[in-house]
Order: structure tokens, then sequence, then C-alpha cells
């Protein structure tokens, strides 16, 4: 694989939420290709990396895109003759999968910026047994 077509390829990794493997297929590189090339160095995995970056930022603008668009939460139906308007519950399903599958694969993909903080803390003080202060 050459360093332009590789470059091509992480160029779209940044602009579209398109799966690598499905870049790969219409770029006509098997995707096992793309993987080894990675592999050979700092400076490859870098510019995948930063790719990967931009796209996680791009579906964070989608999730919201998503959100915010109620223009198909409705449908207009025919009840006995008459046009009523009814929620479309299959449409507003549909986005919250969309919305979900994109919040999971930035939680792991961008686990540092987008993934859950946990904080442990640990109140309890810690007791030596007896036979410990004989020990030398």
């Amino acid at each position: 694989m050459t360093e332009e077509l590789f470059n091509e390829i992480c160029d779209e990794i940044g602009i579209t939420t398109d799966s690598v493997k499905s870049i790969c297929d219409r770029k006509g590189i098997a995707y096992s290709t793309f993987w080894r090339q990675i592999q050979k160095g700092d400076e490859w995995y870098t510019t995948y990396a930063r790719a990967r970056r931009f796209q996680m930022e791009l579906m964070a603008d989608e999730i919201r895109e998503i959100a915010d668009d109620s223009s198909k939460d409705k449908i207009v139906v025919m009840e006995n003759g008459v046009e009523k308007e009814k929620v479309d519950h299959e449409h507003i399903q549909r986005d919250k999968l969309r919305i979900d599958t994109r919040k999971f694969l930035m939680s792991k993909l961008a686990s540092v910026v987008f993934g859950d903080k946990t904080t442990v803390t640990v109140n309890e003080e810690i007791k030596r047994p007896d036979w410990w202060d004989q020990i030398k």
C-alpha cells in the first residue's frame, strides 16, 4: 500500500462516519492490508489515530443533529377518510439506536475523551494484624 493511498483512506475516515472496512472496500484495498500498514510504525498509527479522533468529533456533531431533528417524528395517516397526525415510534426508536451506536463507538474508540469517567475513593483505614509488629 502506498503512503498516498493510506493517507486517502485516513482522510476519508476523518470526514465520514463510515467504517474503515467500507472505506477500504471502496478503495479496493483489503481491510487486513490497511491494518498491517498501521503496524509499520508510529507515524502511520499517528495519522490513523488523528483521523479517528476527527471521526469521533464528527459523530458527536451527528448525535446532536439526530437528537435535534424532529421533522420525521410524526406521520400523517388516514383514519376513516380523515388525515390524522400520529407519532412515528419506529422512526424515533431508529434515531435512538443511531445515537446509542455512535455513543458506544465513541466511548470505546476514544475513551479518554468520550468514555465514562470513573473515580474510585477508598475511605477505610488499613489495620495491621497484631503479629505485624513482631516481624523484623
